[in-house]
């Protein structure tokens, strides 16, 4: 999780149509002031018919990133969603609030995937880290073994996570609310998490609680996570080993310009955002011994 900056040109932009639609709405001679009266949540969401604005720019604001685990998000409304970071049945005057709206991939646990030009079983069985005799025993009713275009897919039954997973606590009622962490509110909230080898995410701090909690809520360790953390942070550590400065400082015993080239690698990664940022940093800030 890494924190979001929702004063980007483009989140302006959004905001103010947001805040244009909310003044203007009408329904039945019924502002969405008195509306909010009458209507829970889910009903309210519905009345913004055009959710195509928010849902650009939350994933350009992102990075096109998700919100909660920082894998690559897309602008397929199938598999990533518009977030309420404080669910709409928990605070209905917050949903129209662009402040709470996030950009979260989607992972169901049961889902159709509608084939698209040039995919084939293969590509399709790596970005979901399964396999292409899986796939073929899910969707016997597709005789050939060509993917054509516009096949409905069904995917094998994953943990759900993120958004998908945060939902299941988000439907309790209010007095049952659970916090996690805000990557809004947090600036530094990446810095409160720690990446094993394995790829797994931990709290970098003992007895974090709401570290904890947040993990739980959102499921970070589902395995398809985890698999793709362990990728990443295996690649990165790799690479970063392979280095020749670092290995030159490593074979003078030279730890203090490791440091500094290690601290100056950190600060000029924190300025980009990618998939699984959050991974390289926090294995970065662990060779300069930060928490």
């Amino acid at each position: 999780m890494k924190h979001i900056d929702k004063s980007q040109p483009n989140s302006q932009v959004a905001r103010q149509k947001l805040e244009d639609w909310k003044v203007s709405f009408r329904e039945n001679d019924k502002t969405l002031e008195q509306l909010y009266d009458e209507k829970d949540g889910t009903k309210l969401w519905e009345l913004l018919r055009d959710k195509s604005f928010l849902f650009e720019a939350l994933y350009l604001e992102q990075g096109g990133i998700c919100c909660y685990c920082c894998s690559a998000t897309s602008r397929d409304t199938l598999q990533n969603h518009i977030e309420h970071f404080i669910a709409r049945n928990h605070d209905k005057r917050l949903t129209f609030e662009y402040d709470n709206l996030l950009h979260s991939c989607t992972i169901k646990e049961t889902i159709t995937y509608v084939a698209k030009l040039n995919d084939t079983w293969e590509n399709i069985a790596n970005h979901l880290s399964t396999t292409v005799d899986i796939l073929w025993r899910l969707n016997t009713h597709i005789k050939s073994r060509e993917v054509q275009l516009k096949d409905m897919i069904k995917l094998p039954k994953q943990p759900t996570h993120c958004g998908a997973h945060k939902s299941k606590f988000d439907k309790k009622p209010p007095t049952d609310k659970v916090n996690i962490i805000n990557p809004i509110s947090l600036p530094d909230c990446w810095e409160r998490f720690s990446f094993d080898g394995n790829g797994e995410v931990t709290s970098s701090q003992k007895d974090d609680e709401l570290v904890a909690k947040t993990i739980e809520v959102l499921n970070l360790n589902a395995p398809s996570l985890v698999d793709k953390r362990y990728s990443a942070y295996s690649e990165f550590v790799d690479d970063f080993y392979a280095n020749p400065k670092v290995q030159y400082y490593h074979i003078q015993g030279d730890l203090i310009a490791l440091r500094e080239f290690t601290a100056s690698m950190l600060t000029e990664k924190r300025r980009l955002v990618y998939p699984f940022c959050v991974v390289e940093w926090s294995f970065l800030a662990s060779i300069l011994g930060l928490p």
